[in-house]
């Protein structure tokens, strides 16, 4: 038996959350599950690894509704590989970006292992589906907006484009 080692997600270039939703939409798993974890990372989820308590509640739950399904053997082991890769990601809170939150996708028959930032997660939770449940994800990043901030002085003026993970200045104007 072999065992299918994917990488570690790594956090994503700054801007390109929108690219990484819009390729994950095209993603369906042909019986297979994918699962979609949102995890809340707010300081006080943060605090004595709170967040993992959730996280561990919630693979755990994940993995009692997968072992009722009839489900053929090779598919259910790839899944609870999935949710302990998922598991052990989240272990080291250095890996986890500086973001009040984050989605994290696998799905071991396509080959996904996939991370994004997100400006704000309700609640930590799991989703199973034979595509990615990208909805509060999307919702997050499109929900944040863009800000146009001006700086302004008695000779100077700099104006700023500030995103949820994006600060970009503008050119100025004379």
């Amino acid at each position: 038996m072999t065992v299918l080692e994917l990488m570690a997600p790594e956090t994503p270039a700054v801007g390109t959350e929108r690219a990484i939703l819009e390729q994950m939409s095209a993603l369906r798993a042909e019986g297979a599950l994918v699962a979609s974890l949102y995890v809340r990372l707010e300081v006080e989820d943060r605090v004595r690894n709170r967040y993992f308590i959730a996280v561990r509640d919630a693979v755990r739950r994940a993995r009692a509704t997968v072992d009722q399904l009839d489900l053929p053997h090779d598919e259910h082991e790839a899944f609870h590989r999935d949710l302990g890769r998922m598991e052990q990601f989240l272990t080291h809170a250095g890996r986890l970006p500086h973001s009040p939150g984050l989605a994290l996708f696998a799905c071991e028959a396509l080959g996904v292992f996939t991370l994004v930032p997100l400006p704000r997660v309700v609640q930590t939770r799991l989703l199973l589906g034979v595509r990615p449940r990208l909805a509060e994800a999307v919702a997050a990043v499109d929900g944040f907006g863009r800000i146009l901030v001006a700086l302004v002085d008695r000779a100077h003026a700099r104006f700023f484009e500030v995103a949820a993970f994006d600060v970009t200045e503008l050119p100025s104007m004379h």
